[in-house]
């Protein structure tokens, strides 16, 4: 599967966030970094530690990078969107 983006709000605004197929789940990258590993659990969508995958080429998010954007902070709260929005991707994708 190929990398998509997803729209979430985030911190009174919408944000684009690319997300990546990877084994393990998915990465979410913001502004072309990793900034976390989301899976599916059992009852709801979790982050997964960022060592039981390949990050490839891309560097890991620093929010002191980009001080002209809201630092991204991956709540319980933007996990549960950014898996609602992935859902939303995979059944779109399978019909």
């Amino acid at each position: 599967m190929d990398a998509f983006n997803i729209h979430i709000p985030y911190d009174q605004e919408q944000i684009t966030l690319t997300i990546l197929p990877v084994e393990g789940g998915f990465q979410v990258i913001y502004y072309g970094r990793i900034a976390a590993l989301v899976r599916q659990g059992e009852n709801a969508w979790e982050k997964a530690s960022l060592a039981s995958t390949d990050l490839g080429d891309l560097p890991l998010y620093d929010p002191d990078a980009f001080p002209e954007n809201p630092p991204f902070l991956v709540s319980d709260e933007v996990i549960a969107a950014i898996g609602q929005e992935i859902d939303i991707h995979l059944q779109t994708i399978e019909h």
